[in-house]
């Protein structure tokens, strides 16, 4: 009995020695494929003001206002206007002249006698230049929240170690979910000073970098700026369109290796981070 209770209890330790190593390669695969997952947010800053239209806008918008005055009725001026009074005569003149502007002389009659008509006070427009590109990304001006009013901008950052730019990104701490680590990652990286409104909890893009993984979340800056503490992995920070991503991010070398059959996006070769950030950005 003593001899089949000593083989026995060597069989449970080695079953229990041999379940223990099990656990532990589980474990430990386990501990580096999440540490091989990260988190990262696509801060988001909409257009402030109405994009200047393009040429092709400008020829649309003046057709349409063209047929819309070829189709509409003459507006009873006598409903609007005392007879003879000085707006009914402003009011006469300057549809004539856009009559003539939109149809030629011919096609808009006889010039309304308004007789002599007073100066109106003259109206200056301030039109503010479109800012240009920014060339160095470190510079003061880029990192302005206002800067390109008219198009998108977005939260790029600097990493302290590489010197590379690129969205503010992160680990995973504990049993966090994926958006809450990135949320984590922009207020003690970044700074708690912005006013952020995440978009989804589900990621809007993927980067894949070797063996790693980061997840992108999106989300829109309301109100606020970055404040990187000196404890921060981020050394510097700015808001750059997307073609001031693509050259951060060395798109340009990606597009010249493209155009000359060196392209690196093939199936047996990773993408590089601006070719799956770049359906992203508009």
């Amino acid at each position: 009995m003593q001899g089949v209770s000593k083989r026995s209890v060597g069989q449970t330790v080695k079953q229990a020695r041999a379940r223990s190593a099990s656990t532990d390669a589980q474990a430990s695969s386990s501990s580096s494929s999440k540490s091989n997952i990260k988190a990262a947010m696509l801060i988001h800053r909409a257009p402030l003001l109405t994009p200047t239209p393009s040429a092709f806008d400008q020829a649309y918008h003046q057709y349409s206002s063209s047929l819309r005055l070829a189709l509409s009725n003459p507006i009873p001026t006598e409903f609007y206007f005392k007879k003879g009074s000085l707006t009914e005569r402003r009011f006469s003149r300057a549809q004539w002249q856009r009559e003539k502007a939109v149809f030629g002389e011919k096609l808009a009659g006889k010039q309304p006698d308004v007789g002599e008509l007073p100066a109106e006070d003259e109206v200056k427009l301030n039109v503010r230049e479109s800012e240009e590109d920014v060339s160095d990304v470190s510079s003061e001006s880029a990192k302005k929240l206002e800067r390109k009013g008219d198009g998108n901008l977005y939260l790029l950052v600097k990493n302290k170690e590489s010197g590379k730019w690129s969205l503010p990104a992160g680990g995973l701490q504990g049993g966090e979910a994926l958006h809450e680590a990135a949320s984590r990652t922009v207020a003690t990286q970044v700074g708690q000073e912005m006013d952020l409104w995440l978009v989804t909890r589900k990621p809007v893009g993927l980067i894949e970098e070797g063996s790693g993984q980061t997840f992108i979340f999106k989300c829109h800056i309301l109100a606020g700026a970055p404040s990187p503490t000196s404890s921060s992995s981020f050394s510097d920070y700015a808001w750059l369109t997307k073609e001031e991503i693509r050259r951060a991010l060395g798109g340009e070398e990606v597009d010249a290796g493209a155009a000359y059959g060196l392209d690196a996006e093939t199936s047996e070769k990773p993408q590089s981070v601006w070719r799956q950030v770049e359906a992203l950005l508009s």
